[in-house]
C-alpha cells in the first residue's frame, strides 16, 4: 500500500526529548505513513538516540553543519504522499492525532490543513496557563480578521495538511523569516482552503528555559517580529484579493459599498491604519509609500475618501512605529 502521510521531524540538540517525540509518531493508532527525520548538526547525543530508532524510521538524515532554521523545507517539497505532518524532536502527539485528522480531511476535501489544539509544557512536563492555540473555528475569511485582531494561534506541529497545498506554501523561501514563516505560510493558506481545528489537545509542546525557543520572550525576537509582521501584513494586503478582502474586514471598510479597485486600494490602507497591532499600523506606511505613488488611487483616495499626503504626515507620528519613536523621545527628553 502506499505511504498516505509523510511525516517530517527536523530535530536539533533534544536529547532529553526526542525520544518521547519518536515513540509518539510510532505509537499512532494510524499506521499508513513514510516517517522522516532530520538531525540538523546535533551537539548533544540527539544523533544517537535517534539512530537507535533506525529500523523504525524510514527515513534518518544526519547533517554536518547546522542550517539555522532546520531542515523540513527540502522534505516537503519531496513528499509524495497526500498528506504531510511535521512534529518537531520535542513535541508530543497523542496517540489517535493522526487518526483524527485524516478522517476529518477524508471527509471534507475542501479543507485544505487541520490543526489541533495544543498544551503547552515546561521542561518537566507540566502543564503551564498558556491557553493561545485553543481557539474556535471559523471561516476562512474570519481567520484573516482573527489574525489581524490577535496575531498567530494556530501550532505548526499540529498540522496535518494536504501535500499540493503544503508545497505551493513552500514554494518560495520561507526561512527568510526567522520568527514567522509559520504565520507567513498560514495568511497565505487561508486566502485559498478552508482550515479545521480539532477541539481537543492532541499535542504537546515544550516550552524551554533560557530563552531556546524561536519565539522566546527577548528583546531582539520581539523586534524582529515586529518587522516581519510589518513586512508580511504590507505585503499580504497588497496582494489579497478585492472579494476576500471585503468579506473578511467587511465590518471595518470606511465605505461598505466601495465596490472599484481603486476604492478597495484605499480601504486596505485604512484597514492596515485601523489594527490593534502596532507592526500592523506600520504595515500601513509601506503601502502608503508604493501604493498612493500611482496618482490614480491617490485621485480617488483625496476625492472620494478626503485623505490627503497631508493627513498622513500628521498619522504616521500616531500609530506604529512613528509613535513609539516619538514617545521614546519625548521621555528621553524630559531625563535630561
Amino acid at each position: 500500500m502506499d505511504k498516505k502521510v509523510t511525516i517530517i521531524m527536523s530535530a536539533y540538540n533534544h536529547e532529553d526529548y526526542i525520544e518521547s517525540a519518536i515513540r509518539s509518531v510510532l505509537n499512532q493508532t494510524y499506521k499508513n505513513y513514510k516517517f522522516i527525520v532530520a538531525d540538523d548538526a546535533s551537539t548533544d547525543h540527539t544523533a544517537e538516540i535517534l539512530m537507535k530508532y533506525e529500523n523504525s524510521i524510514d527515513e534518518i538524515h544526519l547533517y554536518d553543519k547546522n542550517s539555522g532554521h532546520g531542515r523540513g523545507r527540502e522534505f516537503i517539497l519531496q513528499a509524495d504522499t497526500e498528506y504531510t505532518a511535521i512534529i518537531s524532536s520535542d513535541d508530543f502527539w497523542e496517540q489517535q492525532k493522526l487518526e483524527r485528522q485524516i478522517d476529518y480531511m477524508e471527509q471534507h476535501p475542501e479543507c485544505g490543513a487541520c490543526f489541533t489544539w495544543c498544551d503547552e509544557i515546561d521542561e518537566e512536563g507540566k502543564l503551564t496557563d498558556i491557553q493561545i492555540f485553543r481557539v474556535k473555528n471559523r471561516s476562512k475569511e474570519e481567520w484573516m480578521f482573527h489574525f489581524w485582531k490577535n496575531g498567530n494561534c494556530l501550532a505548526h506541529p499540529s498540522i496535518l495538511i494536504r501535500t499540493e497545498v503544503y508545497q505551493f506554501l513552500c514554494k518560495k523561501n520561507i526561512s527568510v523569516f526567522r520568527q514567522l514563516p509559520d504565520f507567513y505560510m498560514w495568511v497565505k493558506l487561508i486566502q485559498n482552503w478552508e482550515i479545521h481545528i480539532i477541539e481537543e489537545p492532541l499535542v504537546k509542546f515544550c516550552h524551554h528555559k533560557n530563552n531556546q525557543n524561536v519565539s522566546a520572550f527577548t528583546a531582539v525576537n520581539c523586534i524582529r517580529t515586529d518587522m516581519e509582521n510589518e513586512y508580511i501584513w504590507y505585503k499580504i494586503m497588497k496582494e489579497m484579493s478585492d472579494e476576500y478582502f471585503k468579506e473578511a474586514f467587511r465590518t471595518m471598510l470606511i465605505n461598505p459599498k466601495a465596490a472599484s479597485r481603486e476604492e478597495i486600494i484605499c480601504e486596505k490602507f485604512f484597514v492596515l491604519c485601523m489594527s490593534p497591532v502596532m507592526a500592523i499600523q506600520s504595515a500601513a506606511a509601506l503601502y502608503f509609500y508604493d501604493v498612493f505613488e500611482n496618482p490614480d488611487y491617490y485621485k480617488v483616495l483625496c476625492e472620494k475618501y478626503g485623505y490627503t499626503n497631508k493627513m498622513f504626515y500628521e498619522q504616521e507620528m500616531q500609530i506604529g512605529k512613528g509613535r513609539y519613536q516619538l514617545e521614546l523621545l519625548k521621555e528621553s527628553s524630559v531625563r535630561k
